[in-house]
């Protein structure tokens, strides 16, 4: 999701409900040539999605090119008895705020299994790996600013091919305390493996730029000041789609040397404040 259009949503939500407050793994051995590729190319006049929809389960690899427009992309799977239709309703639900807001975002996330996906602001590339774990319909589609819009329908059958892993060089946690773990050292250019450990919801990664000595408190107060400026930001920024509980997801990008806050903003199930709100912020350093 968006990262502003997700805490402008969440805070619409908490506003309703409660103040505001303050390793690599590895893969039995696997020709690479063999796993899906997929190139999503993001402009104002929508999303093509090159590549095949037709595949067995296991590794795919995606690509996200922005052009002039943000490349805001989610991977999911539905129950059988929930549509894409259902999650457009249930989001434009939980954007509308008020007490019936926190029940449509509950509703989404029961029925929906995220896999995560490469995002790239507008001239940016991005490169990721998702695991599709079973045959099923998968919808890859854009978190517009209104929510889901420009599915394709990827069609996956069965079993699981034992695909290579997309490489990455560290790892980044979600727990369930909305806090970080993994490693806080990261390549500036290369690619993470994402891990979400929590038992019922999904985050997501969001990395920002910030200026040297920035601290935790600092940014997680700013989060939760409407008036602050974000004054410590800085150029550079890189951000995935989202990742359900038990997921795995490899993000690839290319990134200035720095200070950085790894972030989530996905809206919390339980106040629909955004989870770095909550203090899911960690500072980290990209080498």
């Amino acid at each position: 999701m968006p990262t502003r259009l997700v805490i402008a949503v969440a805070s619409m939500i908490a506003a309703s409900l409660v103040p505001l407050s303050a390793t690599t793994t590895s893969a039995a051995p696997a020709d690479r040539a063999a796993t899906p590729s997929l190139r999503v190319v993001v402009s104002k006049s929508g999303v093509d999605v090159t590549g095949p929809t037709r595949f067995q389960a296991g590794w795919v690899r995606l690509t996200t090119v922005a052009h002039k427009t943000p490349g805001s992309m989610e991977l999911v799977r539905f129950r059988r008895d929930y549509t894409f239709k259902d999650l457009q309703f249930d989001i434009a639900k939980t954007f509308a705020g008020g007490k019936n807001a926190l029940k449509h975002l509950n509703r989404a996330i029961r029925h929906t299994k995220f896999y995560g996906a490469p995002a790239a602001d507008p001239g940016k590339v991005t490169h990721g790996g998702a695991f599709l774990d079973r045959p099923d319909t998968y919808v890859l589609f854009q978190f517009g600013d209104n929510g889901p819009i420009n599915p394709t329908r990827l069609h996956v059958r069965g079993p699981v091919v034992k695909r290579a892993a997309p490489e990455s060089t560290a790892t980044v946690v979600a727990h369930e305390d909305r806090r970080w773990g993994g490693d806080d050292v990261l390549p500036a250019q290369g690619a993470i493996r994402f891990v979400n450990r929590a038992d019922y919801s999904p985050h997501f990664v969001s990395l920002q730029h910030v200026a040297k000595g920035t601290t935790r408190k600092e940014v997680i107060d700013c989060i939760n000041d409407p008036a602050c400026t974000f004054d410590f930001a800085r150029a550079g920024s890189a951000e995935t789609g989202s990742l359900s509980p038990g997921k795995a997801f490899t993000f690839g990008y290319s990134l200035p040397r720095g200070t950085y806050a790894l972030m989530c903003f996905f809206p919390d199930p339980e106040t629909g404040m955004p989870h770095a709100a909550m203090g899911m912020v960690r500072i980290v350093t990209l080498k």
